[in-house]
Order: C-alpha cells, then structure tokens, then sequence
C-alpha cells in the first residue's frame, strides 16, 4: 500500500523537484521500517547497513535540500538504534553469533553518530554564544539538552561493542563526562 501511494505521488507531482525528492526519502525511510521488521539479526543487520548506505548517499547528493536535511536527522537515530540493537544481540548468548557479525558495521556506525552529534553540539553552542542572556532561546535549550543526552547514549552503547579495553574504558569516560557537564548545564 505504501508503494503504491509513493508510485501515485511520483506520477502527480513528476513536476515539482522538492516533491520528488522527499518520495525519494520516503521510500528510504520505508526501506528502513521493512529492513527493521525482519525478525532473523543478522539479516536485519544486513538489510539495515544498506538502508544506511543509500540514505548517506542521498543525504551528500542532495545536500541542502529540505527533504536531506530530515534524512539526515532519521539517519542519525538509525546509527544509534543499530548500535544498540548490535550491543543487545552481543550480551544475549542465543544471539552472540549475529551481534559479532554485525560489532564492525555498528562500531563505524557509532563513530559516524558520535561525529555528527559533536559537530551539532558545537553548532548549537555557537548559536547559544549568540542568544540574549536576557531572554533565552528555550528550543535552542532543548536541542543541546537533546544533543547532550543523545551523545552520552552513543558514546555508552559505543563503548559496549569496543573489545580493546582502553577504547571501551575511554568511550565510557567520555560518556561520563557528557554526564556530568549535563548535570551542570541543566540542574533541574
């Protein structure tokens, strides 16, 4: 069903470039939620490392675009849910097997998380130097406490796949660390 309203958008609005492209991104996102149903691990890992694949290949071709700007944000949280999924097959003995097949392609996919939410952490510190002190931007604040939280998270899971213990033991501290300046930044 939801191929066939993507195919009826595509065939109205052959037209409109902007409508095009978020088809595009909605078939991708629905790649996603099927690679996701599919119960075998290691074929859902498969599946969601070329689902990755072709949304950053859409993300850097169509940079600027609104519909890679959402892409981009999805993308992230996929990394995330990966290396969480990846790091809850390693710790179950009946699933060890497909979670070791999958440690790699979740470690790069933690590190491309961790990247990006640094480089949007710093972004949003920019923007925070900038604001008025006397009347704060409380959706930027959100964001940050968001970004804060969600790198904390990726470098935690991250730090659950690494095997060299002084990776894991730094990916751990690092995590802790993010913590701490949370508790600091956002008291209440």
């Amino acid at each position: 069903l939801a191929e066939e309203l993507l195919a009826t958008i595509e065939t109205e609005k052959r037209d409109s470039p902007g409508d095009a492209l978020r088809v595009q991104a909605l078939r991708l996102e629905l790649q996603e939620s099927q690679a996701s149903a599919t119960s075998d691990p290691a074929r859902q890992g498969e599946l969601l490392q070329e689902v990755v694949e072709a949304m950053e290949r859409f993300v850097r071709t169509n940079e600027g675009t609104a519909a890679a700007a959402d892409l981009a944000e999805r993308l992230l949280e996929l990394y995330r849910r990966f290396g969480e999924r990846v790091a809850a097959l390693l710790t179950n003995e009946e699933t060890a097997s497909a979670g070791e097949k999958l440690r790699g392609p979740a470690e790069k996919m933690f590190e491309r998380a961790i990247e990006s939410l640094k480089a949007e952490r710093e972004k949003l510190d920019e923007l925070g130097n900038r604001q008025d002190a006397d009347g704060p931007d409380l959706e930027l604040e959100r964001r940050t406490m968001l970004a804060d939280y969600n790198l904390a998270r990726a470098y935690y899971f991250h730090g659950q796949l690494l095997q060299d213990g002084f990776s894991r033991t730094n990916r751990l501290k690092n995590a802790l660390t993010v913590l701490s300046d949370f508790q600091l930044t956002f008291p209440d």
